[in-house]
């Protein structure tokens, strides 16, 4: 933000799985390719993602949990200004089959809707 303009209240939420998440879900994530899954599609960053927001001068948290989220959340939208909230999440293999979970979950209430 350019120093005459006012600093927004802006919050950022970062959903950190190490990389390659977009990639599992698609069908080269399916359990029959996963010895050549990540090696091509994984690209685990490994990355200190709190460490380069930091780094560029803004107010970052780390969340492991949905209640650590939340929290960090309000504090930083009542604080205001600009903030960045480090959402670290499940593996991507375990991504896989809770959304696989979901989708058999609405299928089965289609059926006998």
């Amino acid at each position: 933000v350019p120093a005459q303009e006012a600093v927004p209240d802006l919050v950022y939420v970062i959903s950190d799985n190490n990389g390659g998440g977009i990639f599992s879900q698609l069908e080269q994530g399916a359990p029959k390719f996963a010895n050549s899954f990540e090696r091509v599609f994984g690209t685990p960053l490994d990355a200190d993602i709190p460490a380069a927001v930091i780094a560029l001068g803004f107010a970052c948290h780390v969340a492991t949990t949905l209640e650590e989220l939340n929290t960090a959340l309000k504090e930083a939208l009542a604080a205001g200004g600009v903030h960045v909230l480090v959402a670290r999440t499940c593996s991507r293999a375990d991504e896989v089959v809770a959304l696989q979970n979901v989708n058999d979950a609405i299928r089965q209430a289609l059926a006998t809707a």
